[in-house]
């Protein structure tokens, strides 16, 4: 086991990594990356296209990293701004002005104006009410204007804008309905792009002629630019009989309030339906400004610099948070295994069954081909091994304590580890961490982002006379964390969402010095 020094430091580095992969995918960073104004000749450039300003921009946005969106584009293009609304979650302005983080918050004198609702994270009133007066703004432009939008993680729920022959009562209904049966987010989406004017490419298509600028921020795993915020500046590729098939699917035919039926029958075979698939779509240029690759690319430049092999084992990690952090714990005795083996050709046993299981869980035969080349540059080095991955995970509530998804997983790692250490003596001589947070500062209903953990955790637990696995069983694992110094990972809200990451970090320096 690591000495308390080491442990220490080991702590910091996971918690810087994370810092930095966050600090990258900020409003103002992604922004200026992408996005640069020629003063001299009103010459906006997004990527490689260029648009011509002369105080013929307008700007419309929804999400729950708008608010800092919205204010890096108003610094870049205030005097050229006509107007602009932007939708974002209730108490939105009022947690950056405690968080003291008025870079994130719009000044007096803007233009943009900031509607909050949303509430819970579902379709209000309040939403609904701010969808129509973008609705009512977008649909006003000519062909001589530019549209910026600005889209996030929880632009759905915030551009709440169903058909005018569906109440915003009977959406909420189906929203419920579909949520009970257990409907991804994806097919969610899939309705809402059917039964909503302004999802499914409709904003784009409502605001023609006028050029199109999407800035998106992507909280969704591959970052599939038809279901971030369900898509509203792009071709919608589904139809409304897979709506209905979807329902048979789950079972809820019969309990889907009438207008959304007549709705989509009305438009199986409607030219409306046809024409908006025949749209030109030269006015829009999608651009994403910020995923979870770019953190993790962010988090391995950091360990890098600070004396690690970083390897990006995957961007796409999804599943139930605790077999995820089960499966961290299998890569740690992988590592260590291959770490410890001269001669990988021979195929130890015990590596090949844990290769088996890895594999199982959902990484490739070739990630885990990559991650031996990591590990041995590692050995040959001596340095330190970072392994980060990205994703979003869910949890199985069964309990009635309070956590995340992060939370959950790093306990769930918790408890494997220390099974481990009591079982593998090999394990004591490396020193290992394992974090897991949201980029958003948020995990769950808690003000943590998420946690980390090492085996002198698991030593103080013991010594505490803790049940890891009863407080994992009650779904408690904010309130364990809460327990000890430095467990959890704390960063206030952060403006920004790509979803979380995980880094683990395994130290060979004591093996290499014996």
């Amino acid at each position: 086991m690591a000495n308390t020094q080491t442990n220490t430091a080991t702590h910091k580095h996971a918690t810087q990594m994370f810092d930095s992969a966050v600090s990258a995918v900020l409003p103002q960073h992604m922004i200026s990356e992408h996005v640069q104004f020629e003063a001299e000749n009103n010459i906006l450039t997004v990527d490689d296209r260029e648009y011509k300003v002369n105080k013929n921009v307008y700007v419309v946005g929804f999400g729950k990293a708008v608010c800092g969106m919205a204010r890096a584009v108003d610094n870049i293009l205030r005097n050229h701004i006509q107007a602009g609304i932007i939708s974002v979650p209730i108490g939105s302005v009022a947690s950056f002005k405690k968080a003291g983080k008025s870079e994130m918050i719009l000044t007096s004198d803007t233009k943009i104006n900031v509607l909050e609702g949303a509430k819970n994270n579902l379709p209000d009133d309040n939403s609904h009410q701010s969808a129509k007066a973008i609705h009512q703004l977008v649909s006003s432009l000519t062909a001589k204007d530019i549209l910026l939008v600005l889209i996030s993680g929880g632009g759905s729920a915030l551009l709440s804008s169903p058909s005018s022959s569906i109440s915003l009562e009977d959406e909420m209904k189906l929203t419920q309905i579909l949520s009970r049966r257990a409907a991804t987010i994806q097919q969610l989406n899939l309705v809402r792009k059917n039964i909503e004017i302004l999802k499914g490419g409709g904003l784009a298509i409502e605001a023609h002629p006028a050029k199109v600028i999407s800035l998106i921020l992507s909280d969704v795993i591959g970052d599939p630019l038809d279901t971030i915020a369900s898509g509203p500046t792009v071709p919608d590729p589904s139809t409304p009989k897979q709506c209905i098939n979807l329902f048979e699917e789950l079972k809820v035919l019969d309990h889907v309030p009438s207008s959304v039926i007549e709705h989509l029958q009305a438009l199986v075979n409607s030219p409306e339906k046809q024409a908006s698939e025949q749209h030109d779509w030269s006015h829009v240029q999608n651009v994403i400004v910020g995923s979870n690759t770019k953190a993790a690319l962010r988090a391995a430049k950091e360990a890098t610099d600070l004396g690690y092999v970083s390897y990006i084992l995957s961007t796409t990690l999804d599943g139930e948070a605790k077999e995820i952090g089960s499966l961290f714990v299998q890569l740690t005795e992988y590592i260590c295994l291959v770490y410890k083996s001269k001669h990988y050709g021979e195929r130890i046993p015990a590596l090949v069954e844990l290769e088996f299981e890895i594999i199982k869980k959902g990484i490739e035969k070739s990630s885990i081909n990559e991650l031996i080349k990591a590990i041995e540059m590692s050995r040959n080095s001596g340095l330190g091994l970072c392994v980060i991955s990205g994703g979003e995970t869910t949890v199985k509530i069964k309990g009635s304590g309070k956590g995340g998804r992060n939370q959950e997983m790093v306990l769930s790692s918790a408890i494997a580890y220390g099974k481990s250490l009591s079982s593998n003596r090999n394990l004591e001589h490396f020193n290992v961490h394992f974090l897991s947070a949201g980029t958003d500062g948020q995990d769950g209903p808690t003000e943590a982002a998420g946690a980390v953990i090492s085996a002198e955790f698991i030593k103080q637990a013991e010594d505490k006379g803790l049940d890891l696995q009863e407080y994992l069983d009650n779904n408690d694992s904010n309130t364990l964390f809460s327990m000890f110094t430095n467990a959890l990972v704390e960063t206030g809200f952060t403006g920004t969402n790509v979803m979380d990451l995980q880094i683990l970090l395994v130290n060979f320096t004591q093996l290499n010095n014996q």
